[in-house]
């Protein structure tokens, strides 16, 4: 695979706090953070602002290490207005105003289709009430758990 060929991932908040506090802790397995934080060096792992937003309502460690990670987050740009614009006219119901919950969602679909990147979510597909999965199948954008961005990576720890 060349380096044109090598892939480009867009993080939302559910795969990083999946991978902090459920699958692969930092005390654990510090081969994925240094693999990942390799990435961000790359510039083939990105998350949008709103992304760093919605985990700084928990002050924690994870918060501590991913502000530490210089080039992780990028700030909204006109062209992620307008994509973000267009996939709320699409399926409003992505975010839930309501309950504060899901603003980065859009933000992170807009940032992905903008750099031709796999959105990387935990979340599951949910076709009654949407979410990434959804709006990424119905978009044409590819999506991976955090386990298949390891895999496609090689990654391998002992």
């Amino acid at each position: 695979m060349s380096d044109a060929d090598l892939p480009t991932y867009c993080f939302d908040t559910s795969a990083w706090i999946h991978a902090w506090d459920r699958a692969y802790p930092l005390d654990n397995f510090p081969g994925v953070w240094g693999q990942l934080t390799n990435l961000v060096a790359e510039g083939r792992l990105v998350s949008p602002d709103e992304v760093r937003e919605e985990i700084e309502r928990k002050d924690d460690e994870l918060l501590k290490w991913l502000r530490d990670v210089e080039g992780l987050f990028v700030p909204i740009d006109d062209q992620q207005q307008d994509l973000v614009r267009e996939i709320l006219q699409e399926e409003p119901r992505l975010v839930d105003s309501s309950k504060g919950r899901d603003q980065a969602d859009p933000w992170v679909i807009a940032l992905a289709e903008a750099r031709a990147a796999v959105v990387v979510t935990q979340e599951g597909r949910r076709p009654t009430n949407p979410r990434i999965p959804d709006v990424c199948a119905a978009r044409d954008l590819s999506f991976f758990k955090l386990l298949e961005v390891i895999q496609v990576e090689e990654w391998s720890f002992s």
